[in-house]
């Protein structure tokens, strides 16, 4: 999740032609090798992982907002944390509906290889399901995302409420 990110706003970065941040990479790295280190040596492979998660969100979730928000678009970053808490909070809600009802499912994925593909199957429709349906209903901008699928696979322009 948190490299998906980085990789949008280092597309309006690049858009921008903001390059002059070039202290990010330097600060992000010693960022990852601090925590990797000390989080390596308390927690194992897990803390090493916390280091490229916390060091990634410091710098492309803080920083890197606050940089093309503010040299970029020139507007306060107010509208995008609102929209990205938004979609934040939809997909917790989508993680943990499916949680609930996929504690249910039996067989559970350790009795045997097939088990574990029914159950790999139903819980990744039961994911996109719920998360086409939530998403479509409460975050903004998948709407569109959605009657632009439509419509790419061969329904008519006509039939389009978002154009």
């Amino acid at each position: 999740f948190v490299t998906q990110q980085a990789g949008i706003v280092e597309m309006f970065t690049g858009g921008f032609g903001l390059f002059s941040d070039i202290y990010a990479p330097a600060v992000e790295s010693i960022l990852f090798l601090t925590i990797a280190i000390v989080g390596g040596f308390l927690w194992g492979e897990a803390g090493v992982f916390l280091g490229t998660v916390v060091s990634r969100f410091i710098i492309w979730q803080l920083w890197k907002i606050y940089y093309v928000f503010s040299r970029g678009f020139k507007m306060p970053q107010r509208r995008y944390w609102g929209f990205w808490s938004k979609h934040l909070l939809v997909q917790t809600a989508i993680c943990g509906i499916s949680y609930v009802i996929i504690r249910g499912i039996h067989p559970t994925p350790m009795e045997s290889w097939p088990a574990l593909i029914m159950y790999a199957a139903i819980t990744t429709l039961l994911y996109c399901i719920l998360g086409g349906v939530l998403m479509y209903l409460l975050a903004e901008g998948s709407k569109e995302v959605f009657w632009r699928l439509w419509k790419r696979f061969g329904l008519h322009r006509e039939s389009c409420p978002a154009t």
